[in-house]
């Protein structure tokens, strides 16, 4: 029997297909350039990309490597703030002793990445590097796969023309 009932409706948003490879390519991007780092995904931004590494290194010996660190403007001035950094191994003591860290957030200037190395040792600070999908901190590197997946890999690109593409996301 047929139907008269329309089918689905097929529409495709560039955008968003866009930002999802953008989202993929990004993240491959940092686990392989980064490989001997242990990651701190900021969160609430970065929970997706936390979610999406702890899928795609499911059973490996790398997923240890990965961590989801809830600082946020919310209470990056909390006072117990150095003990949760100490409990998830960004603390002097953990870094000066070897361990290499990777922050990665979304963007735009390093907020969080200098509340969090302020209570850091110099040599400590050594072994913590920051990477965001867009930067206006020459300090921090925008992740050039993103711009590039989104349309937007030029060395001029101004991070504040990126701003509504990350805040939309």
């Amino acid at each position: 029997m047929q139907t008269l009932a329309p089918g689905p409706l097929k529409t495709v948003d560039v955008h968003w297909e866009k930002l999802k490879t953008a989202k993929l390519e990004a993240l491959a991007e940092v686990l392989e350039l980064h490989h001997d780092e242990h990651i701190y995904f900021l969160a609430r931004d970065m929970e997706y990309f936390y979610d999406l590494a702890k899928v795609m290194l499911r059973g490996t010996e790398d997923a240890k490597r990965i961590h989801l660190l809830n600082v946020s403007r919310e209470n990056v001035k909390n006072s117990h703030l150095p003990d949760y950094l100490a409990q998830e191994g960004l603390d002097s003591k953990t870094l000066t002793a070897g361990r290499k860290a990777l922050l990665f957030d979304t963007g735009f200037v390093g907020t969080i990445s200098r509340a969090v190395e302020s209570g850091l040792t110099d040599e400590a600070k050594a072994n913590l590097r920051t990477q965001l999908l867009i930067s206006a901190n020459a300090r921090h590197g925008s992740t050039r796969s993103f711009l590039r997946a989104l349309g937007r890999s030029d060395a001029a690109l101004d991070p504040a023309d990126m701003f509504y593409s990350i805040v939309d996301y």
